[in-house]
């Protein structure tokens, strides 16, 4: 193969590969028909076949090389995306709580609050598949529901 034919078939698996790795991605984070996992182990299974044909361009140490880069830079792209999604639902976030400090409950709102709150932290409790996450917010609603509980008007609290 021609030396400029060889650069360009490099190239392309490169490209394949970013591609795989970018449709990962949106498999993860976007509305699957299949699951998750097998989705994205196919993804991977095509990493590793674009690996392989690379390898036979440019030598299996540069193919390595080139996917643990094109990783690299795939995970700090989505990181930085993912950054921002978090410092804009901190942000929105921040807006609500302020606009929520003024809000005066009535007393019927805050038993119903507390009851969809118990029951939230309870159905987290005891769920095998809760995240870390949803075990901490349960945890700090929790808390917060302990605090509500003491300020229910009398004869609201069952």
């Amino acid at each position: 193969m021609a030396q400029p034919e060889n650069r360009s078939e490099v190239a392309r698996m490169r490209q394949s590969i970013e591609e795989e790795y970018e449709s990962a991605y949106r498999g993860l984070h976007g509305t699957a028909i299949i699951s998750r996992h097998d989705f994205i182990q196919k993804r991977m299974e095509g990493v590793a076949q674009h690996n392989t044909k690379l390898a036979e361009l440019v030598g299996e140490q540069a193919a390595i090389k080139a996917v643990i880069e094109i990783n690299d830079a795939a995970v700090s792209k989505y990181q930085a995306a993912r950054d921002r999604e978090m410092q804009e639902d901190l942000m929105s976030r921040a807006l609500w709580k302020s606009a929520m400090l003024n809000y005066q409950a009535t007393g019927l709102e805050l038993v119903a609050l507390s009851f969809a709150m118990h029951h939230y932290f309870r159905c987290v409790e005891h769920s095998p598949t809760a995240s870390k996450e949803e075990r901490e917010m349960a945890l700090h609603l929790r808390q917060f529901f302990d605090r509500l509980m003491t300020q229910l008007p009398p004869g609201n609290i069952q």
